[in-house]
């Protein structure tokens, strides 16, 4: 089993491909300008005991706590078990997600492997960063399938996954 955390920080431009997503859904237009409204313009301060910060500009992200937030982020990822489903299951809960293959062999290994680039290349494309620091690679059985190695890779980028006891 391979467990991969998602990070709900969205990148920049997120807003972008979140109101494409809202079209491709058939969500009517008045909607979706409320909801880019609701994105857009944002500004934000810090308080530290009873000083305040000055203000400035949120150019990404959900605002975090809104009643909206949970329920743009569930539509933003709903394509994502497709991508990820040809050759094994993916489980989703919140903002974490357990990619699962039975491995009994080198093949059924480059199968995971697969699922983890195609995992990577969809939050790639979609400005979502994964937490690599929680990705980890669990094992579980009998048999020892702790010989292969897995990695979150593109065309630029490959980072060896940590091989965990428990999650």
């Amino acid at each position: 089993m391979l467990s991969i955390q998602i990070l709900p920080k969205l990148l920049i431009r997120f807003d972008i491909a979140l109101i494409n997503k809202l079209h491709s859904y058939g969500i009517h237009d008045q909607l979706i300008l409320w909801i880019k409204d609701f994105l857009h313009h944002r500004s934000q301060r810090v308080k530290i005991n009873y000083e305040f910060s000055a203000w400035y500009s949120v150019i990404s992200g959900m605002p975090q706590g809104s009643v909206l937030g949970p329920l743009l982020f569930v539509i933003f990822i709903n394509d994502f078990p497709d991508s990820c489903s040809d050759f094994g299951d993916i489980f989703l809960f919140a903002d974490d997600a357990k990619l699962f293959q039975h491995v009994r062999s080198a093949e059924d290994s480059a199968v995971l492997q697969r699922n983890c680039n195609r995992l990577f290349q969809w939050s790639n494309q979609w400005l979502l960063r994964l937490n690599v620091d929680k990705c980890k690679v669990l094992s579980i059985g009998i048999r020892n399938t702790t010989d292969f190695t897995y990695y979150l890779r593109d065309a630029n980028d490959r980072i060896e996954l940590e091989r965990t006891s428990s999650i």
